[in-house]
């Protein structure tokens, strides 16, 4: 998958219900995705969390997010309560996490950690970040590898940066 390639549809389970195609769901809209490799770990806690204080902001710049881990969506709502209790002010999480237990999605947008596994020996997916514009294409993607946490406003700042871009043929420059 690389940028400008038109991103893989899908049909998932997701906390908020289940999806018959992402293309549909974004509506047209920019969409964040972002995936971490389990729930109930520390990391991903912090970053599910941060990710929530943001998401104000980012509805507000028409930019909708949905997460993705290879864990059922059983346990993405039990793991929930942790996140809110995680937040300083128990903010809630009102964006969906995408259940991807077969890992296809995960395969499709190269997510899949070939060094890290799950108790059953599943591979799990790396911490990645893609910012996918109104006509589903890729404009941004990052890949961190397991043991670093994203930083939330260097998001924003890239979803900002690609949007105004979008819509005036610009470039940013180094820390705008």
């Amino acid at each position: 998958l690389r940028l400008g390639n038109i991103v893989p549809d899908f049909s998932c389970e997701t906390t908020q219900g289940n999806w018959k195609s992402f293309h549909q769901w974004k509506q047209g809209k920019w969409a964040i995705l972002f995936s971490h490799p389990a729930d109930f770990t520390p990391v991903c806690t912090t970053e599910i969390a941060s990710l929530a204080k943001k998401y104000g902001e980012l509805c507000n710049m028409d930019c909708l997010v949905a997460t993705l881990s290879v864990d059922p969506v059983a346990s993405h709502k039990e793991w929930l309560h942790d996140v809110v209790a995680h937040s300083e002010s128990g903010i809630a999480v009102k964006f969906p996490i995408i259940a991807d237990e077969s890992r296809d999605i995960s395969t499709a947008y190269g997510m899949i950690d070939p060094w890290t596994s799950d108790r059953q020996d599943l591979p799990l997916t790396i911490r990645c970040v893609f910012i996918i514009n109104p006509e589903n294409k890729l404009m941004l993607s990052l890949n961190y590898p397991a043991c670093v946490g994203r930083n939330m406003s260097e998001i924003v700042r890239c979803v900002k940066a690609l949007q105004l871009s979008y819509q005036k043929s610009i470039a940013t420059p180094a820390n705008w």
